[in-house]
């Protein structure tokens, strides 16, 4: 018996939650060059979105009791739950690597993972679904999908500030300069202002400015350090071992070139 076909199907919805999850993905992927405090927001995000699909899969599609006269698919749901059971794993060892400061922290192979279990699904599960099971069932697996909604935009409504002007701003919008680091993050205007500022530097012949990244304070080797017996002229290389910042009282090892 030919089961006649529903406008709506279940591979369409579980392809638009792929595709939130995939965009969450994106974000992540994004968060990599900054520092550990924000790549942690952006993996609680990304943790609890992908606990919620998770759950979808096993609780919803998985173990629906429209499904106990379908042996075929029967067949295909323990590979799938053993990936689940992967990335669980992958996903623990994620947190425990961002906490120790490492920035690298598995994301490729939890990537590829991901990708591989979503084709397989789109492929092999959720059109043999939609082919077995009548309408009134692939409604009724459909509407409870759809209870659990997955927002795609929380990692964009992570705010952070400039660290020029103290402005409000989405940290997947924020600019980075190599000068300062990855901790750094700027506003589109402050980050042009800057830039104008260090090509104009650069301009400068024989000019060499070191920015202390703890506070931003600038050493111009023509106004010296005058307040500390620094003369006019003398270059960042050739100031005391002992020299410390004016303002912040770092050492020379935490300055940086412009």
């Amino acid at each position: 018996m030919v089961c006649q076909m529903s406008k709506e199907t279940i591979l369409a919805t579980m392809i638009h939650h792929h595709n939130i999850i995939m965009g969450l993905l994106n974000d992540f992927d994004h968060c990599l060059k900054y520092d550990t405090q924000l790549l942690m927001d952006a993996y609680d995000v990304l943790k609890w979105e992908f606990d919620k699909h998770l759950f979808i899969e096993e609780k919803i599609v998985f173990m629906a009791q429209e499904l106990h006269d379908l042996p075929d698919v029967y067949e295909i749901i323990p590979r799938l739950v053993s990936d689940h059971e992967k990335f669980e794993k992958i996903l623990l060892k994620m947190r425990n690597d961002i906490k120790k400061n490492n920035t690298t922290c598995n994301f490729l192979e939890f990537k590829e993972l991901i990708y591989k279990h979503k084709d397989f699904e789109e492929k092999s599960l959720y059109p043999l679904l939609d082919e077995k099971l009548n309408n009134e069932k692939k409604t009724r697996i459909i509407k409870r999908i759809n209870e659990i909604s997955l927002d795609g935009n929380k990692t964009k409504n992570i705010k952070i500030e400039c660290a020029e002007c103290g402005k409000k701003i989405g940290f997947l919008t924020a600019f980075t300069n190599p000068v300062f680091g990855r901790r750094w993050h700027f506003c589109s205007s402050c980050f042009d202002k800057l830039e104008e500022e260090r090509k104009e530097n650069n301009l400068i012949k024989g000019r060499e400015l070191w920015r202390c990244m703890v506070c931003g304070y600038i050493y111009n080797p023509e106004k010296g350090d005058s307040d500390h017996g620094i003369q006019q002229g003398v270059s960042f290389e050739d100031l005391p071992d002992d020299w410390v910042c004016p303002v912040c009282g770092v050492g020379k090892n935490k300055f940086k070139k412009v």
